[in-house]
């Protein structure tokens, strides 16, 4: 079972060292660390898709490279939402309410 983080905090030290641990355990460390990224999305114009870095619109996507791009953004997210089910889990709904609009896990944390 998931330990709780008490509302004053006092069990912080515990909590911290267990919930770390799932974290890692579920391969979510870059995301722990803030050292994860997301990917670009892709940029979409004239119903070809481009690297938001080709501004010149030169060089589109193939079919493969747009599925690998997607592929990644979707690990990334999946990654940022066990995260975020881990946390949500172990806190009540007083600190959900005071973390819950930051961009990112590793802000959560």
């Amino acid at each position: 079972s998931t330990v709780k983080l008490k509302d004053d905090g006092s069990n912080w030290v515990a909590f911290e060292e267990k919930i770390t641990n799932k974290f890692l355990d579920k391969g979510l460390g870059r995301h722990l660390q803030g050292t994860a990224r997301a990917p670009s999305h892709p940029v979409e114009h004239k119903g070809k898709f481009y690297w938001s870095t080709d501004a010149g619109f030169l060089h589109p996507l193939s079919d493969d490279d747009l599925e690998k791009l997607e592929n990644k953004f979707e690990e990334y997210e999946q990654k940022e939402a066990k995260m975020h089910t881990i946390i949500y889990e172990s806190i009540s709904d007083s600190t959900f309410n005071e973390i819950k609009g930051e961009a990112t896990a590793a802000l959560i944390w």
